[in-house]
């Protein structure tokens, strides 16, 4: 699916849980190389686990449905 969509250039790509099964440092590469791939399009990135070495310019972090947490880089 992830293939499929990257094939269409999309200016948003929304990623729900789709590398929860990769360890860190494969999750670590498949982010670097869709970052310098595709600079242009914006990546939201929905996950339980948190990877440190992703780049990322803004995050939010939910409790019980509400907003928790919220920084920026921007």
């Amino acid at each position: 699916m992830l293939v499929r969509a990257l094939l269409q250039h999309p200016s948003v790509l929304i990623l729900d849980e789709a590398t929860s099964e990769l360890d860190l440092k494969n999750e670590s590469l498949i982010f670097h190389n869709l970052h310098q791939n595709y600079p242009d399009t914006i990546i939201l990135l929905v996950t339980h686990k948190f990877n440190h070495e992703m780049k990322i310019s803004a995050e939010f972090n939910l409790e019980n449905g509400r907003l928790s947490h919220m920084s920026s880089a921007l």
